[in-house]
């Protein structure tokens, strides 16, 4: 059974329990768990299309992905991508298929790069609640179980998995959630995508700088901490080494270029000008401090367990529409089960084996593995079940 602690269980457990996790130090983790649901839901998760246009059509003419440097006064760089006939992305076999030109102007690295590019688009409000839902079932709530006979040493009933709690520096989390606001070029240049259709006229924006979202964390000394891991399609790129949590995990959970994660983790006592980018929040939306969204973590999650108007779905739900401010359809919530269920798998093998106090401070980058995939191809390999696939579930015969 699982369930959040109240007053009184918490209190218990936070006296014998509790065991603190430097949020510093574990962030990599909450990173990689974003990086590899979004990673694995497009290629191999078969339950519906792929909401993407660039990922469900043909490319006829696209921009290189590339960072580009600049000031806080210029203005955004506006790509348009030009879209062909209908092609399933997850069902190709080759890169040519997909974007013939962008192989042959741009290699290999060019096309791996536009694909990583739209995977990383999709659905970042769902996922962010996803991840945040599986932080709080993981990290703030406790599993409960009867005891056995032999297991005599306390007066409870019940014996408890340890409780953890997140903290930065000696200061605990007292709150954390999803922020919504806007991305506010520094040193890099903003960009946008939009996705043209000349069969039916229609440009599609999948995301929007001035309506992004990233999670929050705040804590009981006020310190206002981010972590942002989904401004890679506005040209923000920067990335964290997340090897060492994948090392340990299942192959089943790993995913390739596991050692350029994308994420931005930065504190409100950080210099102005550390960072590429500015967030700025217009709203935010607790999970941690929400007692609704409490009585909707359950062990397990998968789809097929809940009924589709039981309870726990109608509060996800519920929070869903607030963050996005449109209907969660039940395709949406279907896939953000599904990444919840995921997300908390990884949590608690990393959890159970205590394994972040075996991390060091993490390992930052500014360049994208692709740029040079000769020099960097153990690095993109790390976590690849097959060698031949660079990104979960699509490869390329003209690799060699």
């Amino acid at each position: 059974m699982l369930s959040f602690c109240d007053t009184v269980c918490r209190a218990y457990l936070t006296a014998a329990n509790t065991l603190q996790i430097n949020l510093k130090i574990f962030y990599p983790a909450i990173a990689y768990m974003i990086d590899y649901m979004r990673n694995i839901t497009p290629h191999n998760h078969n339950m519906h299309p792929l909401p993407h246009p660039a990922l469900s059509h043909k490319i006829i003419r696209s921009s290189p992905v590339v960072v580009r440097r600049g000031n806080p006064s210029d203005h955004p760089i506006h790509h348009t991508v030009t879209l062909g006939g209908p092609h399933e992305v997850r069902k190709s076999t080759t890169l040519e298929t997909w974007w013939r030109s962008g192989l042959r102007m741009y290699g290999i690295a060019g096309c791996l790069k536009l694909l990583q590019h739209c995977s990383r688009e999709l659905r970042i409000p769902e996922l962010l609640v996803a991840t945040c839902l599986s932080l709080l079932a993981e990290v703030y709530s406790t599993y409960l179980a009867f005891k056995e006979d032999s297991d005599k040493d306390s007066a409870l009933p019940w014996k408890v998995r340890p409780c953890f709690r997140l903290e930065q520096g000696r200061s605990p989390i007292a709150d954390f959630g999803i922020s919504q606001g806007r991305v506010k070029a520094r040193s890099n240049r903003l960009q946008t995508w939009t996705y043209y259709d000349p069969k039916d006229e229609t440009r599609t924006m999948v995301s929007n700088p001035d309506h992004h979202y990233w999670i929050y964390f705040k804590t009981v000394s006020g310190q206002e901490l981010t972590l942002d891991c989904c401004s890679y399609s506005f040209g923000m790129e920067a990335c964290v080494d997340a090897s060492l949590i994948v090392e340990k995990l299942p192959p089943s959970l790993c995913v390739p270029g596991c050692s350029r994660i994308p994420a931005y983790f930065r504190s409100s006592l950080d210099p102005v000008d550390k960072h590429p980018y500015d967030l700025i929040e217009e709203k935010r939306f607790s999970v941690m401090q929400n007692e609704t969204l409490h009585r909707a973590i359950a062990t397990d999650v998968y789809p097929e367990n809940f009924p589709k108007d039981s309870e726990e779905i109608k509060i996800i739900r519920d929070f869903t529409e607030t963050v996005t401010g449109k209907p969660c359809t039940e395709t949406d919530m279907e896939i953000l089960l599904w990444w919840r269920s995921h997300g908390s798998g990884i949590l608690r093998l990393i959890l159970s084996g205590r394994r972040w106090l075996e991390w060091d401070k993490p390992v930052i980058h500014s360049k994208n593995l692709y740029d040079n995939i000769e020099k960097n191809r153990a690095e993109i390999l790390k976590g690849a079940k097959d060698p031949k696939i660079y990104v979960t579930g699509f490869s390329s015969s003209d690799e060699e």
